[in-house]
């Protein structure tokens, strides 16, 4: 599959709901109300085994951007950065 671009990425953003940090993005993948998920570069190694691991028992698709978080947060006019973002059911 492609890697999707920044245009594709602030599209999303406008006609989906969005889900901003890995808690946030855990908690309501375990509770089934997510259904994509996107990673930054440089997320550290234990967030993304967790987010991985709860993707795969919920059959979730992830996608790691290729861009770090700072450049990741950028993309959704967001003033810190961003390590993970969810798309909501």
């Amino acid at each position: 599959m492609a890697q999707t671009t920044v245009d594709e990425l602030k599209k999303l953003a406008q006609k989906e709901t969005i889900v901003f940090g890995s808690n946030e993005v855990l908690r309501k993948l375990k509770r089934g109300q997510i259904k994509k998920i996107f990673l930054a570069s440089n997320v550290p190694a234990d967030i993304e085994e967790d987010i991985r691991h709860n993707a795969g028992i919920a059959k979730v698709e992830i996608e790691v951007v290729g861009m770090p978080n700072d450049e990741f947060g950028m993309v959704f006019k967001r003033v810190h950065p961003v390590l993970t973002m969810g798309i909501a059911k």
